[in-house]
């Protein structure tokens, strides 16, 4: 038996035209059982396929690259259909384990439900020829475990995309399955992923810091949307962990961040961008991230304009300073919060000493910590101080821990230096703090000690502007006391 006679046996609806549509097929040799198969929409009606293997997975290969050819064919004819789809964000493909564009998910779907169909229609003889795969193995177990593999990961890709499909879309979808496939959606069977709980613990094992953690805890919970920056090889171990609690997509493009020393490494600006199916290892993608998948879709659609402030919980007034400001200070490296203390240490005199509302301490994020993840317009914002009055609280009955750690960071005062970046005073400093005790954002200042004391430091300024960001706030145990 051939590939192509086992599909007419068992798929006689989609054979004729699947077989059709293929105008050449080239053969790949390979190991023995191991499935080879390409095709591109470059090279339209050709596939490759893995020849040494038994005839039941030539079947499956032929199948499974006629269903791309045709699907490409129809997004080549369609172009309302093809610029529909390309609008819609990267999702996490559980064909490849990793982000892709939507169209190339939509394209998993389709093939490998043609695929499922095939194996089911296996499933379904009384006896199946020992000829179309091994003679010695169980034709049955085979099938069962194939199948259950398709569903499950049909079923994660068909989630993935609903969540974040406008209804025209997703109808669309469907039908260009109906079309294809000749079966809807619901005769598949497909296996949804079950809801688990997300926890900040296996956030941490995923290799995301405690921002980035709570940003995740947040927006699952409804509280806001959350964007995070993940690098493209990490993605699958952070898709796994959101598949089954968030709504969540990805950026059409992933950025190569432009690193700030003077900000241990922490990237305000983006060096570079590239299509996502170009995307080195380390590139990172933009994680969108909330409780529902259409407000996640606003947030991707608007932050590609820049407009997606609100629903990241940026007060009105920050947003607006950003707009103003933003231009000039990217060019001068990004640090906007820095920006924002020289502009308040020259607009009365010079003064060394800035006192900052501890919510509006932005610089935390600098040491990987705080919960002020937006650039203030000032250093006593009240809506600033209120956002964070409600992300603390917020955060604080998901994970209590990791709440009291990121505001312990952003209590602690700081120095500043255009040049060499934030030194973060220990809990209790103040002027009389000895230069040696301070932790830099950048490299060490071994150099720096020699002023003996803060205010020694100061006091020499120079050229160089030196600021002491004094923190004012509640102390950190009244603020635990008010989280119980």
């Amino acid at each position: 038996a051939s590939g192509a006679s086992i599909l007419r046996k068992l798929l006689p609806d989609l054979a004729h035209r699947s077989l059709r549509c293929v105008g050449l097929c080239a053969g790949l040799h390979g190991p023995w059982g191991e499935i080879r198969a390409f095709s591109s929409p470059e090279i339209p009606g050709f596939v490759a396929i893995g020849i040494d293997n038994p005839p039941l997975l030539l079947a499956e290969e032929l199948i499974h690259e006629s269903m791309h050819v045709q699907l490409w064919a129809r997004l080549a004819v369609d172009g309302d259909l093809a610029r529909s789809w390309a609008a819609m964000p990267a999702v996490h493909s559980p064909f490849t384990d990793s982000p892709r564009p939507a169209v190339r998910v939509v394209h998993g779907i389709v093939s490998y439900a043609a695929v499922l169909r095939l194996w089911l229609s296996i499933r379904s003889m009384r006896a199946v020829p020992r000829s179309w795969l091994d003679e010695d193995v169980e034709i049955d177990t085979v099938a069962d475990r194939r199948i259950r593999v398709l569903r499950q990961r049909i079923g994660r890709a068909v989630a993935a995309l609903r969540d974040v499909a406008r209804p025209f879309e997703w109808e669309s979808i469907e039908a260009t399955l109906v079309q294809l496939v000749q079966r809807p959606m619901d005769d598949l069977s497909l296996e949804l992923p079950d809801h688990k709980p997300i926890t900040a613990a296996a956030l941490s094992s995923a290799g995301l810091g405690q921002i980035e953690q709570a940003e995740v805890l947040l927006g699952t919970a409804g509280h806001k949307v959350s964007r995070i920056n993940v690098e493209l090889d990490r993605c699958p171990r952070v898709a796994e962990l959101l598949t089954s609690g968030s709504s969540f997509c990805f950026s059409h493009d992933a950025l190569s961040p432009r690193r700030d020393g003077r900000l241990g490494g922490f990237s305000n600006t983006i060096e570079k961008t590239v299509p996502l199916l170009s995307a080195s290892p380390s590139d990172e993608l933009f994680v969108y991230i909330g409780g529902h998948g259409a407000t996640v879709r606003r947030a991707f659609e608007l932050d590609r304009q820049g407009q997606a402030g609100e629903l990241f919980g940026i007060p009105d007034c920050c947003r607006q300073f950003f707009a103003a400001q933003w231009p000039a200070c990217s060019d001068a490296g990004g640090d906007l919060f820095g920006w924002m203390i020289n502009s308040q240490r020259h607009g009365n005199g010079i003064r060394r000493v800035v006192e900052i509302d501890w919510r509006c301490n932005a610089a935390a994020m600098y040491f990987g910590g705080g919960l002020c993840w937006h650039f203030p317009c000032r250093p006593d914002c009240p809506a600033t101080g209120e956002a964070i009055d409600r992300r603390l609280a917020s955060l604080a009955r998901l994970d209590r821990q990791l709440a009291l750690a990121l505001a312990e960071s952003q209590q602690r005062s700081l120095v500043f230096s255009p040049t060499i970046g934030y030194g973060r005073l220990p809990p209790a400093g103040d002027e009389r703090t000895a230069m040696g005790a301070l932790l830099w954002s950048g490299r060490s200042q071994p150099g720096l000690c020699r002023h003996g004391t803060i205010a020694a430091w100061l006091a020499s300024e120079t050229i160089e502007p030196r600021t002491l960001l004094r923190i004012v706030g509640p102390p950190l145990q009244s603020t635990a006391r008010r989280l119980c």
